[in-house]
């Protein structure tokens, strides 16, 4: 059987990202193997053979994201490239993030609903179980829940009413 052969890419993500891709995938050669995963076809997209030239739009807060290094296929690395323009690397970790967040939002809203605990010691609960306790800050859940996911609540209270009460 042939070995299968990851090339690696340099990436730069968020600390939550970052986070996030090294608890729940494998590391092969020091690379964060996502080659089985949902989030490998952006990737695979994101890869260029040459310097992209196009003007980016990225903030400022791109200079405070970390860099993680990502396998690829070998066939992707000679298909598509090894670069991997800046405005790519931060919409890759604003989508995934936005995962990270609602993957949260919800957990909170479950732990409120079937508990009764407060919102807000919902979220230190949350932050903490999950090891993003030292990276995303309360106030940042606590708003996001606000805005995004407070239609969402009573849905969820409806589902954890029924598990409870058959």
């Amino acid at each position: 059987m042939r070995k299968r052969v990851l090339y690696r890419i340099e990436v730069r993500v968020d600390p939550a990202v970052r986070r996030f891709l090294l608890n729940r995938f494998p590391t092969t050669d020091g690379a964060i193997d996502l080659t089985g995963s949902r989030y490998y076809w952006m990737v695979s997209q994101m890869l260029s053979r040459q310097k992209v030239t196009m003007p980016t739009d990225v903030p400022q807060k791109f200079d405070m994201y970390v860099s993680v290094w990502i396998g690829v296929t070998q066939r992707d690395f000679y298909h598509y490239g090894w670069i991997v323009a800046d405005n790519q690397q931060y919409n890759f970790s604003r989508i995934i993030e936005a995962e990270i967040l609602n993957y949260l939002c919800f957990q909170v809203a479950t732990l409120t609903a079937a508990t009764g605990t407060s919102r807000l010691n919902a979220i230190k609960a949350v932050l903490d179980a999950e090891q993003y306790d030292d990276i995303i800050k309360e106030s940042r859940l606590l708003k996001h829940y606000q805005r995004k996911f407070k239609p969402e609540e009573d849905r969820v209270r409806q589902i954890v009413g029924h598990l409870q009460n058959p």
